[in-house]
């Protein structure tokens, strides 16, 4: 059978155990928290792919996807990848405010999963829209943040990068 988690306004999370799978899946545990992944609590509460406020967050599969260098003055603080869904989710109730987030220079680095984690390496793009229609991609390539304003375009699927997407799309 398929289960649905529901998290609560205040949940622990993060901590390297998130599965970024949705809502019909069963939460997996790495044994414990992982010290190399950052522990958060939950701003908003969810189920599934979408928040109260109306944030849904979905990914796929890009592997060009090289995450953010750990801060070594900031031991635990790096988001593991496989928490970014929950991190997304748990943290912002808009594109807008993810957006400011995201430019601010004391953010949380989206980093490696630790070696070891269960079903090996995450490496994915995300798409966020908001209850207002504004969306936003994000991936990770060469080490490097790309937020790209989705609104207008419409478009996230597996490989390649959102700007490939967009040049396949403009030749037709």
């Amino acid at each position: 059978g398929h289960s649905v988690h529901l998290t609560l306004r205040g949940d622990a999370l993060g901590g390297g155990n998130g599965t970024g799978c949705g809502a019909d899946c069963r939460r997996r545990r790495l044994g414990g928290e992982s010290a190399d992944c950052a522990v958060f609590n939950a701003t908003y509460g969810f189920v599934g792919q979408m928040n109260e406020a109306g944030l849904f967050v979905s990914h796929h599969m890009l592997k060009l996807s090289v995450y953010e260098e750990r801060d070594a003055a900031r031991p635990g603080s790096g988001v593991c990848a496989r928490d970014v869904d929950q991190w997304l989710l748990a943290s912002f109730g808009s594109v807008a405010e993810l957006r400011d987030a995201l430019a601010a220079p004391d953010r949380p680095r989206v980093v490696a999963d630790p070696d070891g984690a269960d079903g090996g390496p995450i490496t994915y793009t995300w798409g966020v829209v908001d209850a207002a229609g504004a969306a936003v991609v994000l991936e990770w390539v060469l080490g490097s943040l790309r937020a790209h304003n989705n609104t207008a375009v419409g478009v996230l699927t597996n490989d390649p990068t959102w700007e490939g997407h967009v040049a396949n799309l403009n030749t037709y």
